[in-house]
């Protein structure tokens, strides 16, 4: 067995859509109201990316690094670059709300039996937010099967921005 694993900090990016007064209750930081009543997860509907920042990232096979940059990785590897993309997503509700977490850990394990370098594979994806940052994400795939996430890495951060405030900002 093979173990591989993807680590580093990363992100999360999801959407969704909530009312404008129950989002000026949440904590600037934090997805919740300082008392607890409003959470933002209740409101988010979409999930649109996560992965690892392409330029703070370690692949890891049987607990030996073998690439810590772009550069090594496709030496080493098979690198899919997808064109950029701007959010919110159109879905069929309307998407008011971003959420980005920003966590730090392993974000991609599994473990492979005759492991293949030839299966293994990656994928960056480039997404624009209202509020004009731009976020890269690195995916691990192993035979064309996205590793899975885990649940929750720690330590972890939040920030959000209601769409509506930047529309505002760039008109006035």
């Amino acid at each position: 067995m093979t173990r591989i694993v993807l680590q580093g900090r990363g992100y999360r990016i999801h959407t969704g859509e909530m009312p404008r007064e129950l989002y000026d209750q949440l904590d600037e930081e934090s997805e919740t109201s300082a008392d607890g009543s409003v959470d933002i997860w209740e409101y988010i509907d979409h999930n649109i990316v996560h992965g690892v920042d392409p330029e703070q990232f370690q692949i890891v096979l049987d607990d030996a690094v073998v690439a810590t940059d772009l550069d090594e990785l496709v030496r080493k590897f098979k690198l899919v670059v997808h064109p950029y993309e701007t959010l919110p997503k159109h879905s069929e509700r309307d998407q008011n709300v971003v959420l980005i977490e920003f966590e730090k850990g392993e974000w991609a394990e599994v473990e492979v039996k005759n492991f293949q370098t030839n299966f293994l594979r990656f994928e960056i994806r480039t997404l624009t937010l209202p509020d004009d940052t731009t976020h890269q994400v690195l995916t691990a795939y192993y035979n064309d099967k996205l590793i899975k996430e885990p649940v929750d890495l720690i330590p972890k951060g939040v920030r959000h921005f209601h769409i509506d405030d930047l529309m505002q900002t760039k008109e006035g």
